[in-house]
């Protein structure tokens, strides 16, 4: 891969991840919406976008070949509910003004990733990981030993995220695929709400033309950082696509304590305070692991 791929990439990990940083900015201006009828307007006009990209990539079959064979119609339907769930999860917390909540479960995700790696798939932490491990119950610690009525946004949105990881890395379903066929199982419940939200009165579509064109947008920013993502994934390696995906969390933690003005307590700065050092272990084992693999490889024959 050449520097300029490379650095092509980096900048494409950026898009992605500042775009889904940013995402609060986006979600906040349709707060006088439910969250419901957010996640139902979201998964519907994702899917339009999803199979455009689909089609484009001549996977469109593909799509209901996956849903017809019963192995990987299963795992669909797993993460079409898992990421359902994170996805209210996560305009909920927005709703609620629970940013912070939202960004510590995203800072966590990648722990348990790992657990649920050596849980279910058998591999084995190493040192370094489990440090990391231990560093994040501590800040869990923390933030549950005060008020406790956010403290489930960060749980669901990380055990459901790194669930969501965990099926797709088990299915062969592949990524373009996969998306398109989750929002395809979920959008048949989705238009049923919002028909009945629209015909009981209590719909959104059509009550301003703001209103309107933020809804049709979350299909449009729902894909595009996935777009960005994809492109960044085939440039660089995944250590570095790894780390770079802290600055997403970042974003709505900056967002939340200097934009909406949350409350970061002491109890809570210690708890991210704690999950942050969790990271930084995290990140910098896999590095010095990255490298030293790096060096016992044999060099490739010409």
């Amino acid at each position: 891969m050449s520097q300029t791929e490379t650095r092509r990439g980096v900048l494409y990990a950026l898009a992605a991840y500042g775009m889904w940083g940013l995402f609060p900015l986006y979600w906040k201006q349709l707060g006088h919406v439910p969250a419901p009828a957010q996640l139902a307007h979201r998964i519907t006009w994702a899917l339009l976008f999803y199979f455009f990209l689909a089609w484009r990539a001549g996977l469109h079959r593909e799509v209901f070949l996956a849903l017809g064979r019963p192995r990987q119609r299963r795992a669909i339907v797993a993460s079409a509910v898992l990421i359902a769930v994170n996805w209210f999860c996560f305009v909920y917390a927005i709703e609620q003004r629970m940013i912070l909540q939202a960004s510590l479960g995203y800072f966590i995700n990648p722990l348990v990733s790992v657990l649920l790696g050596m849980l279910v798939l058998r591999e084995r932490l190493r040192r370094g990981q489990w440090l990391a491990v231990a560093l994040a119950a501590v800040g869990i610690g923390i933030m549950a030993t005060g008020a406790r009525e956010g403290l489930w946004i960060s749980a669901a949105l990380a055990a459901s995220f790194g669930l969501y990881g965990l099926v797709r890395k088990v299915s062969s379903v592949p990524s373009m695929v996969g998306v398109t066929a989750e929002a395809l199982l979920l959008t048949p419940f989705c238009l049923v709400a919002i028909f009945s939200w629209e015909l009981g009165g209590e719909g959104h579509l059509g009550v301003d033309a703001r209103t309107t064109i933020l809804l049709l947008g979350t299909g449009v920013i729902t894909a595009l950082p996935l777009i960005a993502f994809g492109a960044a994934a085939k440039r660089i390696s995944l250590s570095l696509l790894g780390f770079l995906q802290y600055l997403a969390p970042t974003g709505q933690f900056m967002l939340a304590v200097w934009v909406y003005g949350e409350p970061l307590d002491p109890r809570r700065l210690g708890a991210f305070v704690a999950i942050w050092l969790a990271l930084a272990v995290f990140s910098i084992e896999a590095r010095i692991r990255s490298r030293t693999l790096a060096k016992t490889q044999p060099p490739a024959r010409g």
